[in-house]
């Protein structure tokens, strides 16, 4: 697996639901979020486990799947495996149902991170399944990572252990904690650069 593009590592969500004016949307919400993606030059890679990707494969997303050694969503550390092998110049990390701002990214982080050892985050907004107007506050935690797997392996991130897998409480602080740990340097686009509908909560915290 070698790519000079760009790649975002995802795991898709076989059965998505989301509501917007009380229709469901699940499935198109999420094609439309995967051509955001590709929209802004990246390759897509989705982790799962076997048994979903199948079922996956069946809605034609323009993505590659790559098998989970897991059971449910992915390590975290597992996910960085994967960016390493990829042997892309740039890599990322996306929760599943958020959609990418594309104009955003290509213009900074791109060329942020061809300089060497940035670690970038990126915030959503929220956005009213009801009215589709954006949300007056941001949604706390991060839920975009941009980075280059190269500085992973110089600081030894990808042979770690991972005690969150993607889309747990707290995952989205602990990874670039320990990237920080691991001497890269943390940066912030200065707004959300994805957006992303609103819906019950499952985690423990508010805006999970």
């Amino acid at each position: 697996m070698s790519t000079e593009r760009p790649v975002l590592i995802t795991s898709l969500m076989p059965k998505l639901s989301r509501l917007q004016k009380g229709s469901e949307v699940g499935i198109e919400y999420q094609r439309a979020c995967v051509k955001s993606w590709l929209r802004t030059g990246f390759k897509v890679i989705s982790v799962n486990p076997a048994q979903e990707i199948d079922e996956l494969k069946k809605t034609g997303y323009e993505v590659e799947f790559l098998p989970s050694q897991n059971v449910g969503a992915p390590q975290i550390m597992e996910l960085v495996r994967v960016a390493v092998e990829s042997r892309a110049e740039i890599c990322g990390f996306i929760n599943s149902d958020c959609m990418l701002f594309d104009e955003a990214v290509r213009r900074t982080a791109f060329i942020e991170l061809r300089q060497g050892g940035v670690f970038l985050l990126g915030e959503r907004v929220d956005v009213s399944p009801e009215s589709g107007a954006s949300m007056p506050s941001w949604a706390k935690g991060f839920d975009l990572f941009l980075f280059r797997p190269h500085d992973l392996i110089a600081m030894k991130l990808y042979s770690g252990y991972s005690p969150y897998r993607l889309g747990d409480p707290w995952w989205d602080y602990w990874f670039p904690l320990v990237a920080c740990s691991s001497g890269l340097k943390l940066k912030r686009f200065a707004l959300p650069v994805v957006s992303h509908i609103d819906h019950a909560k499952t985690g423990i915290i508010p805006g999970i």
